[in-house]
């Protein structure tokens, strides 16, 4: 949603879209991910990176966080590219949630610094 090719047919509420703008900063600062938005719904991953899903231990909002890092980790190629994209507002994501989902940014950075989502190639 935040490349410039990318069309917003229907934007959220202010609250939400700086909220999200600041969690985006705040996990580009705490995580190597380069990307401009990280949390946009639409994502696609090769088969292959379900190998990997084990490495995964969030089931919450930062599960795509989590995703995005494990692949880069394990040298997957990510792409960020635009999107037409249109608010829901029938989501259910409020405040709490945004401070359930701080809460596990810095989970996801501490496994992240101890190493836990790289999957070392099996010796053969």
């Amino acid at each position: 949603r935040a490349l410039a090719a990318s069309h917003v047919a229907k934007h959220q509420t202010i609250f939400k879209e700086s909220i999200g703008k600041l969690s985006n900063v705040l996990t580009r600062l705490l995580l190597p991910l380069p990307f401009r938005d990280i949390q946009c719904g639409w994502k696609l991953y090769p088969v292959a990176f379900r190998t990997l899903l084990s490495l995964s231990k969030m089931n919450g909002a930062a599960f795509d966080i989590e995703w995005l890092l494990i692949a880069q980790q394990n040298g997957f190629a990510i792409q960020e590219i635009p999107v037409t994209w249109s608010n829901r507002p029938s989501s259910r994501f409020g405040p709490a949630s945004y401070l359930h989902s701080l809460y596990e940014l810095w989970h996801v950075r501490r496994s992240y610094a101890r190493g836990e989502y790289y999957r070392r190639p099996l010796r053969t």
